[in-house]
């Protein structure tokens, strides 16, 4: 996932160059349209891949990583709290069900 997201760095740099260069060239100027082209087939390609591959990827690592500190949490509070407490919280401490 580290080079997906350097290259993305990479493509956002480039993008903002050709941005600047297209500022610095007139529109009727030879050299402005395949600039532009360059931009925008660069773009349309950075966001494919932004929304095909790093995003999924970013999406399943932190999913991932929520899963992982849930499980931890219900494992810490399984260790320190009675079955019936958890159970039963309307009966904290009494370690019995409450009368039915």
């Amino acid at each position: 996932c580290e080079d997906e997201i350097r290259k993305a760095w990479e493509d956002h740099k480039l993008i903002m160059q050709l941005l600047h260069e297209l500022d610095a060239v007139e529109r009727s100027d030879k050299a402005w349209m395949p600039k532009f082209l360059t931009l925008r087939d660069l773009h349309l390609r950075h966001i494919d891949e932004e929304e095909q591959v790093l995003f999924p990827r970013i999406d399943q690592m932190v999913a991932d990583h929520k899963l992982q500190r849930l499980t931890h949490e219900m494992l810490d509070q399984r260790r320190s709290t009675s079955t019936n407490e958890i159970l039963y919280p309307e009966s904290p401490g009494t370690n019995q069900a409450p009368p039915v």
